[in-house]
């Protein structure tokens, strides 16, 4: 195994040589971690963009201890932009914020400042954003880059990619985070609704907002804008008539009986609608029951055999294309001081 390990920087390149690393190198002697050290850390801006050898830098900053890490951690220093911009080196940058102290990875915030935003509308930066936000715990660094996305939190909410930071915030955020973002979709919530992306942004306010959070919401979806109103309309949509689902899933039964009075007399127009019929099933069972609260959840899995959900990847034919974060890589602007207090901006 020792002349195995010599040749790890050949290896780490080859399929199975990458995988014979990986399993062997956590039950390795450390003498023998050692060698693989020495031989990989000279190659780690190489090695961390390869299709397999970059399994075995994760696996060195998992199983090698602190010095090793920070020698690895040392030699991404001033290629973070490119390494997130990369397909397989991006996982590497994930890895250092997972298992690395954040005092070793100061860099890494420090390279993303002013860019959080770009970043978290990247394929792969958003990504390396939502570790960011779940294993940084300093106070200044969350303050920086929360400033960043809550000033465009909206657009960062209809983006392909930007939408998943922002479900990452409702959902694992603290509480006053949560509200100021769900205060910032009142009067939208229609219109996101009917977003590929933003749907589903809305789906988690309705999921992680307390009650009164998801009476701000409900009450816009009942809310009549003319003849049809919105929750005709909604219901009647490809992607709006699933946060339709949600709130049915969510809201009291008074607000329930008023979906029934609401959609008895368009239940024609909907039995014809490829999206509208994913709502008369459950909306029929309540007209059967008298709109009696019963499992919404189970009311759609009855009617309907099983529960209506969308599909999480869909195809995004209509957004532009990703742009390479290439574009970045000339000098990063001073980054800000690590300590400097930035408030978290307040929605109008």
């Amino acid at each position: 195994m020792a002349k195995f390990l010599l040749t790890a920087v050949f290896c780490s390149t080859d399929r199975f040589g990458s995988r014979f690393i990986q399993d062997n190198i956590a039950t390795a002697t450390p003498d023998e971690k050692a060698m693989v050290f020495v031989e990989i850390i000279p190659h780690v801006a190489e090695l961390v963009i390869d299709a397999f050898a970059n399994y075995v830098v994760q696996k060195a900053i998992e199983v090698g201890d602190l010095d090793q890490k920070i020698r690895i951690a040392e030699e991404l220093d001033g290629n973070i932009i490119m390494c997130i911009d990369d397909q397989n080196a991006n996982h590497v940058v994930q890895k250092c914020i997972e298992c690395m102290p954040q005092e070793h990875v100061l860099f890494i915030y420090q390279n993303i400042y002013g860019h959080v935003v770009e970043l978290s509308a990247h394929q792969y930066g958003c990504r390396v954003i939502q570790r960011v936000l779940e294993y940084c715990n300093h106070p200044s660094i969350q303050k920086n880059i929360l400033s960043e996305i809550m000033e465009q939190i909206y657009w960062l909410a209809k983006d392909q990619y930007g939408n998943y930071v922002v479900q990452h915030l409702l959902q694992h955020g603290a509480r006053p985070l949560r509200s100021a973002i769900i205060k910032t979709f009142a009067g939208r919530v229609v219109g996101m609704s009917r977003g590929k992306c933003s749907s589903n942004v809305i789906e988690k306010c309705l999921i992680h907002g307390d009650y009164e959070e998801k009476q701000l919401i409900i009450n816009e979806v009942f809310s009549s804008g003319g003849e049809p109103d919105a929750l005709t309309v909604m219901v009647g949509d490809p992607f709006a008539n699933y946060v339709v689902q949600k709130v049915m899933e969510t809201c009291d039964d008074w607000q329930r009986q008023m979906i029934l009075r609401r959609l008895k007399t368009y239940l024609g127009e909907l039995s014809s609608n490829a999206y509208g019929r994913h709502i008369v099933a459950p909306l029929m069972k309540l007209i059967q029951t008298g709109g009696k609260r019963t499992s919404v959840r189970s009311q759609l899995i009855d009617s309907c055999g099983k529960l209506e959900t969308r599909p999480r990847q869909l195809a995004v034919t209509e957004q532009t294309k990703f742009r390479p974060l290439s574009h970045l890589l000339v000098p990063v602007r001073q980054a800000r001081n690590i300590g400097h207090d930035a408030e978290v901006l307040e929605p109008d």
